[in-house]
């Protein structure tokens, strides 16, 4: 045990000395934030890498391969501003302003269509709570960049690495619901450039039609995440599924949590 221990820290090492100064920042902030306790660039990326040779399981070349996509990812798209968005004045002087307040614009119009909370979890890890959809939205992008960044929000406000998250789709119609392209991209962002963060799904309340929709997104989930969905109906099994993550399940259940754009803007 130790001697594969020994060989997985120095697989680690060498992947980090091969990235370029700018991979290892972007490694360093999927691993950051100000919540924790300030650590070196070293130290936050050392433990990016050890999550994403996990999910390779122990494959340096697909390790390097994929960290380096991710800090792509992360630079086209603009992480470090969509996770800030909220949290700094916007001057709309600069084109990160612009960029930040584009950000915002998408994110409350579409918490509009479907509220997301983050909630604190019994033994440290962040659920993220996506409520039900009460309208068509009119933007896959916006969707997907607020999933992205509540999912940056759970993370910031978890002590552990991964968060678990309720999916309430009880009563919801077909119409509501992204275009499947949106959410087969949604997939693929996730498991490539946030593995192994999630602990658990939790989907509440499945109506028929959502099972024909799992079918069609099933082949481009891993056998890994599809080991994680939990399917739970009934008041009972919900209050008792909820109730191994949350003090105060019905909180949850009975629709009281507060207005998430409210959260935000506050």
């Amino acid at each position: 045990m130790t001697e594969v221990t020994t060989t997985t820290e120095a697989e680690t090492q060498k992947i980090y000395l091969s990235l370029s100064p700018s991979d290892r920042h972007w490694t360093a902030l999927s691993n950051s934030s100000s919540s924790k306790e300030e650590n070196s660039v070293e130290e936050c990326a050392l433990k990016e890498i050890r999550r994403y040779l996990k999910a390779s399981r122990g494959d340096v070349e697909l390790t390097t391969n994929a960290l380096k996509s991710s800090c792509s990812f992360r630079r086209h798209h603009r992480i470090d501003l969509l996770r800030d968005c909220f949290d700094t004045e916007i001057s709309r002087e600069t084109d990160d302003d612009i960029v930040a307040q584009k950000f915002r614009n998408m994110i409350t119009e579409d918490l509009e269509h479907q509220p997301i909370w983050v909630h604190s979890g019994k033994d440290g890890h962040a659920l993220l709570h996506l409520g039900r959809c009460a309208s068509v939205r009119t933007s896959g992008e916006a969707f997907i960049y607020t999933l992205m960044y509540m999912i940056e929000r759970a993370l910031a406000s978890s002590s552990e690495e991964t968060i678990d998250v309720v999916l309430d789709i009880s009563g919801i119609q077909p119409r509501y619901c992204p275009p499947n392209n949106s959410l087969k991209q949604l997939i693929y962002i996730l498991q490539n450039h946030y593995p192994q963060r999630l602990r658990t799904l939790i989907v509440l309340d499945a109506p028929f039609w959502a099972h024909a929709l799992y079918a069609v997104l099933s082949p481009f989930l891993d056998e890994r995440t599809k080991k994680k969905l939990r399917l739970v109906r009934g008041e009972s099994n919900k209050e008792n599924v909820l109730g191994e993550f949350l003090e105060c399940p019905d909180q949850l259940l009975n629709g009281q949590s507060s207005d998430p754009v409210a959260e935000l803007t506050g």
